[in-house]
């Protein structure tokens, strides 16, 4: 149970994470 705890928050990390790199590249296309 523990282990897919973890392993559920680390995906929830790299989905955050994953994320906010899309805005950022959304953002910058937009300025040029």
């Amino acid at each position: 149970m523990v282990k897919t705890r973890r392993k559920k928050y680390i995906t929830n990390d790299v989905m955050y994470l994953f994320c906010i790199s899309y805005r950022l590249q959304m953002i910058t296309r937009n300025r040029k």
